[in-house]
C-alpha cells in the first residue's frame, strides 16, 4: 500500500513538472515571439586530415594579425563563403530579435538582452563586420528612425543611435535604430 501511494505521490510530482515546464515554455514563446528556426546538417562532410596533412594546412592558412578585424580569410572571400555569411546572418537576426523584443521583457531580463545584444556586437565586429554607430547625419540607407511616420528630410541630424546597424563590405546588414533631433515646425510667411 506505502508502495502504490509513493508511486501515485512520484507521478503526480512528475506530472506537475511537466506542466509548470510547459507553462514556462509558452510564457517564454509568448513573451520574446521566438521564431524557430531549424537546423540543418552540413550538406558536404569532410575526412579528418591526418597529422602530417594538419600540420602542412596550418602552415597555409594565413593567420591575422592579434586583434585584427579582418578574419582568417581576404575580405573577398568572405562573402563567398555562404555559411560564413549564414552565420553571420543568424548573429544579426538574434541581435535584432532581443533588441525588438527587450523593451517587453522585465528589467533583470532586459539587461541580460543588452548584455548578449553588446557581445553579440562584439564578436560580428571581431569577424570584420562593421557597426553603424556614431554617425550624426541621416541616411536610409544606414538608419532606421524611431518612432516617425513623417518624411525626413536630407541632412537631418541623429540624436541617437538606440541600437548598432552592421555593415559588411558595403552591403547594409541590419539598419542602426536611431533617434533623430525634432526641427522646429517651419512659420509660412
Amino acid at each position: 500500500m506505502e508502495a502504490l501511494s509513493s508511486l501515485i505521490i512520484v507521478l503526480l510530482a512528475l506530472l506537475g513538472l511537466a506542466l509548470i515546464g510547459a507553462r514556462l515554455f509558452m510564457l517564454i514563446r509568448k513573451r520574446t515571439d521566438v521564431v524557430t528556426h531549424t537546423w540543418e546538417p552540413p550538406t558536404n562532410t569532410f575526412p579528418a586530415p591526418s597529422p602530417p596533412e594538419t600540420r602542412r594546412l596550418a602552415e597555409q592558412t594565413p593567420h591575422p594579425a592579434p586583434h585584427s578585424t579582418s578574419g582568417p580569410y581576404p575580405a573577398p572571400n568572405r562573402i563567398e563563403d555562404k555559411r560564413w555569411l549564414k552565420l553571420i546572418e543568424e548573429c544579426i537576426a538574434l541581435y535584432d530579435e532581443l533588441d525588438r523584443n527587450s523593451a517587453r521583457f522585465e528589467p533583470r531580463d532586459q539587461e541580460l538582452a543588452d548584455h548578449v545584444c553588446y557581445r553579440l556586437q562584439e564578436i560580428l565586429e571581431r569577424s570584420g563586420v562593421e557597426a553603424i554607430a556614431g554617425d550624426t547625419t541621416f541616411d536610409y540607407t544606414r538608419h532606421q528612425p524611431e518612432g516617425t511616420t513623417a518624411s525626413i528630410a536630407v541632412g537631418t541630424v541623429i540624436a541617437e543611435t538606440l541600437s548598432s546597424g552592421f555593415l559588411l563590405d558595403r552591403q547594409v546588414l541590419r539598419r542602426a535604430r536611431v533617434r533623430l533631433i525634432e526641427s522646429p515646425p517651419t512659420r509660412a510667411t
